[in-house]
């Protein structure tokens, strides 16, 4: 009755197979239409934030980017989740530049729509609001007051059916979802190692790594602590919280470090699996075999262009707050590839942004910021590349038996 999961893809999926057919080819074909819409935004992004050669070259590595295509063809919500993101920011940066109404009012639906399908990108709210504030000319609180009010109200209306059925059907006050005090002790207890691959347990007791096992689990702990039986979700959802703020201050020391193994592994080139690994399937993909773009590739270039070009940031607040307020959703949570795929449409407009400006500083012949820039580069990929422990392929060489033996091979 209350939501656990995010509800938007699967009414996504109902939408799909009621005008097709339930089958997963029509939602793969849909999907590929949305990545490719969501590149033709990312050159547009990098149009009128920076110029169209940026916006082009922009658009071309999102085209080419192996985890876009490959997420595309999967039955998982991260390709219409960075549509609706991208279409958010199409409209956010659009209104700053030509205010009207029905911007806002677009921009907070996406924004609304996105957080049915993964709510952490309400962390984005504050800085939408910050970001308009601080655009060159909108100081004028009349002006600011009119966009954050339509910004705000699409996106709380667009909210409220999932808060509402949580209230009336599942009685209970739930804005979105109800696991988040489950992936916060899963992604924060003391023997986690922040990228939601070992099974967490609490007092030597497996939580299970399914969502079906976490959802007996949890509520069944939290009710034979708290000696309570009518424990509603939110009421879990409260305890599991408390319960990893009790183990944070019990050992602040080995959850810094493990802040520190999230960190490494966020700006680390290896995609963390999750439901699917990359890797195991690009043995079966002659596409994904191609040399496609990479995050490893391209995140030494998107930082280095967040630092150069960091004159003009009160013109690229939006793009700042987007990368931001998802590298701290991700961090305080678990890491993993998928998830944070949401931030590549801005890395991929900054690293664009960042081989126009390398390519300048060569036509003008300016070799010092050159040469400090090739060094920060080899730092950066020093980093970038380092040894993190990978993830083996057990679980998929077992799934890919099972299917050969449903298949009857």
């Amino acid at each position: 009755p209350v939501f656990y999961l995010s509800p938007l893809y699967p009414y996504f999926l109902a939408l799909v197979y009621a005008v097709t057919t339930p089958s997963p080819l029509f939602v793969c074909l849909v999907q590929v239409v949305l990545s490719t819409l969501s590149s033709c935004m990312i050159f547009h992004l990098g149009y009128r934030m920076f110029d169209p050669k940026t916006g082009l070259l922009a658009g071309v590595l999102a085209v080419f980017y192996g985890m876009f295509i490959f997420y595309s063809s999967l039955l998982l919500g991260v390709t219409l989740i960075l549509f609706l993101n991208l279409l958010m920011l199409v409209c956010l940066v659009e209104g700053v530049r030509d205010p009207r109404w029905w911007k806002w009012t677009l921009a907070g639906i996406c924004c609304g729509l996105s957080a049915g399908a993964r709510g952490t990108v309400i962390l984005f709210v504050p800085f939408v609001l910050l970001a308009l504030w601080l655009y060159p000319g909108w100081q004028e609180w009349r002006r600011w007051l009119r966009a954050a009010v339509l910004f705000l109200i699409a996106a709380v209306l667009l909210i409220s059916p999932l808060t509402i059925h949580n209230r009336y059907v599942g009685d209970d006050s739930v804005l979105l979802t109800s696991n988040a005090g489950a992936n916060l002790y899963i992604g924060n207890n003391l023997h986690s190692d922040g990228i939601y691959i070992r099974n967490a347990r609490y007092q030597k007791r497996p939580m299970g790594l399914s969502v079906r096992e976490q959802q007996a689990n949890f509520p069944e702990v939290a009710r034979k602590e708290t000696g309570r039986s009518d424990l509603k979700p939110s009421e879990i959802s409260a305890f599991w919280i408390n319960k990893t703020v009790e183990e944070i201050r019990g050992d602040p020391g080995s959850w810094l470090r493990l802040m520190g193994n999230k960190v490494r592994y966020f700006f680390n080139a290896y995609e963390v699996p999750n439901n699917r690994n990359y890797y195991f399937s690009k043995r079966f993909s002659s596409l994904l075999e191609l040399p496609l773009v990479t995050f490893g590739a391209i995140l030494p270039f998107a930082l280095l262009g967040m630092i150069v070009l960091w004159r003009s940031w009160r013109h690229h607040a939006l793009l700042y707050g987007f990368f931001f307020a998802h590298c701290i959703a991700l961090i305080a949570f678990f890491v993993n590839g998928r998830y944070r795929l949401v931030i590549l449409p801005v890395l991929l407009i900054y690293g664009a942004a960042s081989f126009k400006w390398i390519y300048l500083q060569v036509k003008e012949q300016r070799y010092v910021p050159l040469g400090v820039t090739v060094v920060c580069i080899l730092l950066l990929y020093g980093i970038t590349y380092s040894s993190v422990t990978r993830i083996g392929y057990r679980a998929n060489y077992y799934n890919l038996g099972n299917a050969y033996r449903d298949l009857g091979q």
